[in-house]
């Protein structure tokens, strides 16, 4: 995601999770945490803590990429094809449905399981959708 939308890492970048590897000389992972953070579209699971080795939900994966494209909340009378499934992420997917973001997902509808795992596909295409953004 960071990539995807131009976010720059640096070496200068610092990241505030305890549990980031840093590894001198090398941007990943914790440079690119960092930028991800400070350009706002990731949080940590705590204050201090990014838990990078946990599973990535669908909804999460989709709340980061909304975040990062800064799409803005679609019309009072937009209903996306699924119902609302989270007070945290239902919005973002809202936003997504609403900008074609979720267009392809296989499955998406009323029955789409947003907390399951997010699949390295369903990455490659909302990365995707979001670069024809």
């Amino acid at each position: 995601i960071t990539l995807t939308v131009g976010c720059s890492v640096s070496s200068a970048d610092t990241c505030p999770f305890i549990d980031v590897t840093r590894v001198a000389g090398e941007l990943y992972p914790y440079h690119y945490v960092a930028a991800a953070y400070q350009c706002g579209f990731t949080e940590g699971t705590s204050a201090n803590r990014f838990s990078p080795y946990r599973t990535l939900s669908r909804a999460q994966l989709i709340t980061m990429v909304v975040r990062a494209a800064q799409l803005q909340e679609p019309p009072d009378g937009y209903a996306p094809p699924f119902g609302n499934f989270s007070a945290t992420h239902y919005p973002y997917a809202r936003a997504a449905a609403y900008a074609g973001l979720l267009d392809g997902v296989v499955g998406m509808g009323p029955d789409y399981d947003f907390l399951a795992p997010a699949s390295r596909a369903e990455v490659c295409l909302l990365l995707y959708a979001l670069l024809l953004q």
